[in-house]
């Protein structure tokens, strides 16, 4: 006796990608350098609103989510950091952004440079992400 069976095999269809989630609105909102330094140094983190516009975030989006992460590091429970390269020429553009460069230097001083580049990937039912950079750092979070 030969029993044959097939199996159907189906893709996965990953969820429906949530809209990006507004910002708590307890975040200091800041203009200056100064003050981008300044709160950064005291709450891990600030928003600097129309930094980029909606046509350069879209692109920033598309061109991003093409690159190839040279890591990816399980932080928590469904939250993943995907480590891209410096060199990555979205990346590198991002970095000499004027204010993003400005904030930069502000809180680093003149002789800094882009170590990694890591977007924290957070899927649905993942706990809040802490404000503060986990080793004392400070980092630059750009939300899109």
């Amino acid at each position: 006796v030969v029993v044959i069976s097939a199996v159907r095999l189906l893709r996965r269809r990953p969820p429906p990608r949530p809209a990006a989630a507004a910002l708590p609105s307890d975040i200091a909102r800041v203009a200056t350098t100064a003050e981008v330094a300044a709160a950064v140094r005291a709450e891990g983190v600030c928003v600097v609103e129309r930094v980029l516009d909606a046509a350069a975030v879209a692109a920033l989006r598309e061109r991003v989510a093409a690159l190839e992460p040279r890591k990816r590091q399980n932080r928590r429970a469904k939250r993943w950091e995907h480590v891209h390269s410096p060199e990555a020429a979205a990346f590198a553009e991002l970095a000499q952004h004027p204010s993003i460069a400005a904030a930069a230097k502000a809180l680093l001083g003149p002789k800094h440079y882009l170590e990694k580049c890591g977007l924290v990937v957070s899927h649905p039912g993942a706990t809040a992400q802490r404000r503060a950079h986990g080793h004392g750092s400070p980092a630059c979070l750009v939300h899109c």
